[in-house]
């Protein structure tokens, strides 16, 4: 059985996802596709420990760090945030996370937390990821166009957003579809954050 748990950041993971936010397979599918620095990622940390708009987890695949989920953007009084994530060791592509990791995302957004909307924005090159997120109920509501420099070139930025009416009216079906054919795992926040489920 697989165990995928989702935790805090602390400062001596910052090296890990350093590594992770500086290889060429995730810089390419960023908004910023330069190297970062120490220094700027010590000064990133710092502004999100006490940034309530913001919320990061480290995720673990079998006890070994695997990935990073964050919130972006919480606006508790209009009730909407964004969402972001990915897996930085190639050894855990092809496992569950992936998928575990956008149901549970969804789940803690709408149940734990009470907002009413989540939002994300994906370069329009990034098919596999668009697909994903449409897979969990995800609508495209837009494009901005030509919004990113990269290289000699601009790129698109496709605009996808879930309500949380709409997840509830389709959550046993979309977990039935993305999570039953998974192999058999288990999902746990290392905080003590609990797992709820739909009253």
């Amino acid at each position: 059985m697989s165990r995928i748990e989702f935790g805090p950041v602390s400062e001596s993971d910052l090296g890990t996802i350093l590594a992770w936010r500086n290889s060429e397979g995730i810089r390419k599918f960023m908004y910023q596709d330069r190297i970062i620095t120490p220094n700027e990622h010590s000064q990133w940390f710092s502004r999100m420990k006490s940034d309530k708009t913001k919320k990061y987890w480290l995720m673990h695949l079998d006890g070994r760090p695997a990935g990073v989920v964050n919130l972006d953007s919480i606006d508790y009084a209009n009730k909407t945030c964004e969402w972001a994530f990915y897996i930085g060791e190639p050894w855990a592509l092809g496992s569950p996370l992936g998928r575990v990791a956008e149901f549970q995302t969804i789940d803690f957004v709408f149940l734990n937390l009470g907002l009413e909307k989540l939002c994300c924005a994906v370069l329009a090159f990034n098919k596999a990821v668009i697909n994903m997120h449409k897979g969990f109920g995800f609508l495209e509501e837009g494009v901005r166009r030509s919004q990113i420099l990269r290289g000699e070139g601009r790129v698109d930025v496709v605009l996808l957003g879930l309500t949380r009416d709409q997840w509830l009216a389709n959550r046993n079906a979309i977990r039935e579809q993305k999570l039953k054919p998974l192999p058999e795992y288990s999902f746990a926040y290392t905080d003590g954050t609990p797992v709820l489920n739909p009253a």
